[in-house]
């Protein structure tokens, strides 16, 4: 590790950019440029003015520095990780390509003035995550388990809210068990022989959108608030490589937002299908084992998909419930239900649409959401995403 941390002049021969507030870029590293980096991270070797200041400009400092100084038994657990793929590299150094995206969603002028985006302030703008600190949780546990993805840490400004990270190409080394205080590191064999794209890159894509933390869970029903985060996602989903795959791959998601940012996973995977609608991509959503949020999407998709209920529509159904219902604890599922079925009975079967098929105030798109049911290892549909998230690390999708 120490000759790999000291080859750092002769791999990195120049400044690497930095991935700045509202400007599109990418940076693409070897994957032996990013084990040199990530060497002399772990040696604690890069200077403190390397740190961003408290608005999070600048680069982000990641040296091991707090997880060596943990006194817990998931920082042991998370070292594991790391030095697992350390030993790999030395033993067999990869010699493809990882690439860092950052992405702007297109900011949509419709009538009145209205955008795409949202202005707002929020929290964890700030691209560091906890991957090096007390966090184990979905994002800290996909860093650990493929440690080239920290190198994105390093050259990435906060987000906002039309802003989305993309990593492409990083590899899987390790593998886990458990969640938070209960994590623990398991060995995990590295194919060598996985596909890549014509960049060298391994065939696997992570996006990185940060979700708003509320204080209260009522604050997430304000109306710019359920724009702000269907805006967020839709700047995630919009932008896909698409060298191997015309119609884009799929996206894989889940209760982004619901643990401790206390996010409503009823609202929050109607904004993620709402996103996913727009961009015209598939959607597996993954419940990690919740079998009856997995039922009621299900039933919600198909209610939804019967009815043709549009995305502009669903949107409007988001907007009143916002505005009339969230403060009387009728769940969102059970609203939507409730609307879509009453218009269903006044109108013989269809909601009634405007004469453009948008709605007459907010203008969104007309497309139906996307399809969602429940599948399982012999669909067709899941055998395309299982080839497609192969070394995913991700298990059969509760719905799709």
């Amino acid at each position: 590790m120490a000759v790999l941390a000291r080859s750092l002049h002769e791999l990195i021969t120049q400044p690497i950019p930095l991935l700045k507030i509202g400007c599109e870029g990418s940076v693409t590293l070897s994957q032996q440029q990013i084990a040199c980096l990530l060497a002399n991270a772990f040696f604690c070797t890069f200077a403190e003015e390397l740190r961003n200041d408290a608005s999070g400009n600048g680069y982000n400092f990641i040296n091991f520095t707090r997880i060596f100084s943990l006194r817990c038994q998931k920082s042991v657990e998370k070292l594991k990780c790391l030095l697992h793929y350390f030993s790999e590299v030395i033993k067999k150094m990869p010699c493809g390509n990882v690439t860092v995206m950052r992405n702007c969603a297109k900011q949509r002028k419709y009538r009145k003035g209205w955008q795409w985006h949202v202005t707002s302030r929020f929290r964890k703008q700030v691209y560091r995550g906890g991957v090096l600190g007390h966090g184990c949780v979905q994002e800290e546990i996909r860093f650990l388990i493929c440690p080239e993805m920290i190198i994105s840490c390093l050259i990435c400004e906060r987000m906002k809210s039309f802003e989305s990270i993309r990593i492409i190409g990083a590899e899987m080394y390790s593998d886990y068990t458990g969640y938070g205080d209960s994590f623990q590191w398991v060995s995990h064999e590295r194919d060598l022989n996985c596909p890549r794209d014509e960049y060298g890159r391994f065939l696997c894509e992570v996006v990185a959108i940060d979700a708003l933390h509320y204080r209260s869970k009522a604050m997430q029903y304000n109306r710019g608030y359920i724009r702000r985060e269907i805006n967020k996602a839709y700047a995630g989903f919009s932008v896909s490589t698409r060298q191997s795959n015309p119609d884009g791959w799929p996206i894989a998601t889940g209760n982004w937002g619901c643990g401790a940012f206390r996010g409503d996973v009823q609202l929050k995977s109607m904004a993620q299908l709402l996103a996913s609608s727009v961009v015209e991509r598939k959607l597996y959503y993954y419940t990690f084992g919740d079998a009856r949020l997995a039922a009621e999407l299900n039933e919600m998709a198909g209610i939804l998909r019967i009815n043709e209920v549009s995305v502009s529509q669903l949107y409007q159904i988001l907007e009143q419930y916002a505005f009339f219902e969230a403060r009387s604890n009728m769940p969102l599922f059970d609203y939507i239900k409730s609307k879509v079925l009453k218009d269903h009975r006044s109108t013989d079967g269809k909601l009634e649409k405007s004469k453009s098929g948008l709605l007459a105030y907010y203008p969104l798109f007309s497309r139906r959401p996307a399809d969602v049911a429940t599948s399982s290892t012999n669909d067709s549909a899941y055998k395309e995403f299982a080839a497609a998230s192969k070394e995913s690390n991700l298990t059969k999708p509760d719905v799709v």
